[in-house]
């Protein structure tokens, strides 16, 4: 099996996690849930205008600056560790926390409303990972506020067995190759999509 991907025309996330920012500050937005957290140090300063900072994209610093309510959520302890020590030495506003476990858990015990759910977990490639985004979204479907917005990460490659990691230019797969699918079917609009792929449940 080999990789077929392109790294080199893989867009950088951070203009993608910005517009679903607006997005969710449009619709008053208070809350914001991430599941799969930042994994690698911010070493630069995020600058909103700098579009072409990192191919990180530090969702967990943008989100929490952005929101009244913040929850992010890894199984890697490590990236736990990082993200809170990170958030920590920020002096935030927002109300945050950071969880280490299984994000579907995490998403079918959480009390609250959600205006704008992040998913970015499980590796694409890795078992079952399409399913469980897809998993991640219904353990979370009750919890979603009236206007919500769902943002998933890594839609612009995908996987097979037979290509392994290729891109994909429809940018409608990856992460989202089951969840993107059901959100259409149950009435959702694709906002934009790409390196990140965003549906909202309103015009």
């Amino acid at each position: 099996m080999h990789n077929y991907v392109d790294w080199s025309i893989r867009k950088k996330p951070f203009t993608f996690i910005k517009n679903a920012i607006d997005l969710f500050k449009q619709i008053n937005g208070k809350t914001i849930v991430e599941v799969g957290t930042m994994r690698t140090p911010l070493d630069h300063i995020i600058d909103e205008y700098d579009h072409e900072c990192c191919m990180e994209g530090h969702s967990s610093i943008l989100f929490a600056l952005a929101a009244d309510e913040f929850h992010t959520v890894d199984i890697d302890l490590s990236a736990s560790k990082l993200t809170f020590k990170t958030l920590d030495q920020m002096n935030l506003n927002s109300d945050w926390s950071v969880y280490n476990g299984d994000g579907i858990t995490f998403l079918n015990n959480f009390d609250g409303k959600i205006d704008l759910l992040f998913l970015d977990a499980w590796d694409i490639g890795t078992p079952e990972y399409a399913k469980n985004h897809l998993k991640a979204y219904l353990a979370a479907k009750d919890k979603l506020s009236t206007k919500h917005i769902i943002l998933i990460d890594d839609t612009d490659i995908n996987f097979t067995e037979e290509r392994g990691l290729h891109n994909d230019e429809d940018s409608m797969g990856g992460k989202g190759a089951e969840l993107v699918p059901f959100l259409l079917s149950t009435g959702y609009t694709v906002i934009f999509k790409g390196r990140q792929t965003c549906l909202t449940n309103f015009n």
